[in-house]
């Protein structure tokens, strides 16, 4: 050490050891003064991704959204709360409307609502509003006031209200996550039934399962048929016929209590026979989704990969709705970007992307403009 200091460093080399204690001071203070721009830039990096999440997550917003609201906005209410040094820090985000889009992009490749029109709320709206609406149109002149006068019309009104309104109601529970075609097919297999029950009951002068219609036509003695509730079971039945078998698939609902399995395979059988018996493998069914239990032992049992080939298949068109429902705030008359790809994928997904992950890939970079 000491014939390098002599050879290479000679103009110091006869320096008190003070003077090197000063240099190795300031070098450590310039290092450290380097690490805190670094972790700024970093975390600056970081909340960039989380506003490109945020702004993905809203839908209707442009990417400049980032740049001419939430950053100002962010930068007014720091300087309030904390004051300008901590407000000057949040400038540094980077912001710009094409950082966004490639943020939105990372994310998108990172992760690789419904809106129904209720009828039955309408109508039931409109019933129980029906003296205003009457009022409304004979104010004017409009001759739509005659059937809101109409004891037939408005017994029409009363089932429809109704009838909309349990129908809505089987739509709601169709229109689910993590459904697959069996709960769904149980499902309507009730809807059926219960619509068997509601011809007969009507039948017998009977309408307690339509409390608005009833309540109507005690007011007005009036009757209803019950023509259109069979005509609807009649539909029912033809567009969802009744299963052959529909205790073939309780291994896949219930593989811990099935009996019946007389239908199997053999080796199909004998898996299930192993599986029911693991009283660990029980406990994880009750805490898990069916799909994810079956998931879960796929490895463990590759025979009983048929339950996964039935609970695969969407079981309704929820969610093509949601996307579809998404797309069309995307693509508002604000926004005129053709690829929508990424903004989609990162709304509808619940998967939230690894923002530590991806400003690892790059190189910190605060914004320069303020």
């Amino acid at each position: 050490m000491l014939r390098h200091l002599k050879t290479k460093h000679s103009s110091v080399a006869a320096k008190p050891a003070d003077f090197f204690r000063r240099k190795e001071r300031a070098f450590q203070s310039q290092k450290k003064v380097m690490t805190n721009q670094k972790t700024i830039s970093a975390e600056a990096q970081k909340a960039s991704y989380e506003v490109a999440y945020l702004i993905a997550q809203a839908t209707k917003n442009p990417h400049t959204i980032g740049e001419i609201l939430i950053k100002p906005a962010a930068i007014a209410m720091s300087q309030i709360m904390h004051g300008d040094k901590q407000a000057q820090e949040l400038k540094a985000v980077p912001r710009s409307d094409g950082t966004i889009s490639r943020r939105i992009t990372e994310m998108a490749q990172d992760q690789g609502q419904v809106r129904w029109l209720s009828r039955g709320n309408v109508l039931r709206r409109l019933f129980e509003l029906r003296d205003e609406v009457c009022l409304f149109l004979l104010e004017h002149g409009s001759h739509l006031a005659a059937h809101l006068t109409d004891p037939d019309w408005l017994t029409r009104l009363a089932y429809l209200a109704c009838i909309f309104d349990k129908l809505n109601g089987l739509n709601t529970s169709l229109q689910v996550e993590n459904a697959n075609i069996m709960s769904l097919n149980d499902k309507i297999d009730a809807f059926k039934r219960k619509l068997d029950r509601w011809c007969a009951r009507v039948k017998t002068g009977c309408f307690d399962i339509f409390p608005e219609l009833e309540e109507f036509m005690e007011e007005n003695d009036l009757c209803v048929n019950s023509m259109h509730l069979q005509t609807l079971l009649d539909h029912f039945i033809k567009f969802f016929p009744e299963e052959t078998a529909p205790e073939k698939y309780d291994w896949i609902r219930c593989p811990f209590t099935v009996t019946s399995t007389h239908h199997l395979s053999s080796d199909i059988e004998d898996a299930l026979v192993e599986l029911s018996s693991d009283r660990t493998l029980k406990s994880a069914f009750n805490s898990k989704m069916l799909a994810e239990f079956w998931i879960s032992v796929e490895r463990e049992y590759p025979q009983l990969v048929t339950a996964i080939d039935i609970l695969t298949p969407f079981g309704s068109t929820y969610l093509c709705e949601k996307t579809f429902s998404t797309l069309t705030y995307i693509k508002n008359k604000y926004r005129s970007r053709l690829n929508v790809q990424d903004d989609l994928r990162v709304a509808i997904s619940k998967i939230k992307p690894r923002m530590d992950l991806l400003g690892s890939k790059h190189i910190a970079h605060p914004s320069h403009t303020f």
